[in-house]
């Protein structure tokens, strides 16, 4: 967990809660359009 945490925290896709990129662009893209 620590692990996905620091990943989160240093790549801006990764929404912060999230530690699936897959996941995080469907929430993106869900709430961008």
């Amino acid at each position: 967990l620590q692990e996905e945490q620091n990943t989160s925290g240093e790549s801006p896709k990764y929404t912060g809660w999230n530690p699936h990129p897959m996941e995080v662009t469907l929430q993106q893209n869900t709430g961008g359009e």
